[in-house]
């Protein structure tokens, strides 16, 4: 839990500047944590109900919401990423992911793509 509130910068979109108003402090600490106790109590509800933990996760804060983010990587560690993720054993919404990956890799180097399509994909895909 935060032990203060702090406002957003005005010219750094990741960072922050200053406390807001101290008398804020408690009842956004107060929203904060029902919002953890709530979401805590649905994820065991739906575990309890059967549902698999990957979905379950997304009552907890923060997996529920997507993320943009920029990465570089080679073709070698791309390949390899894939056959981790696109496996039969790898959790749906990943395989899903990797699978878009796949496809915007066969557009970007379509021979590395056939190449490692025909020879290291695996089987199971």
């Amino acid at each position: 839990m935060p032990s203060e509130w702090r406002r957003q910068a005005k010219d750094n979109k990741q960072g922050s500047e200053g406390a807001i108003n101290s008398a804020d402090d408690e009842k956004l600490l107060d929203l904060l944590k029902a919002h953890y106790e709530q979401s805590y109590a649905l994820y065991q509800q739906a575990l309890e109900s059967g549902v698999a933990k990957e979905q379950a996760r997304l009552f907890l804060p923060g997996f529920a919401v997507y993320y943009t983010w920029v990465c570089k990587v080679d073709a070698h560690n791309l390949m390899h990423f894939l056959s981790l993720r696109m496996a039969s054993d790898a959790q749906l919404e990943i395989r899903v992911y990797a699978d878009v990956l796949f496809e915007i890799f066969k557009e970007i180097l379509p021979w590395t793509a056939e190449a490692y399509e025909t020879y290291r994909l695996a089987p199971d895909h």
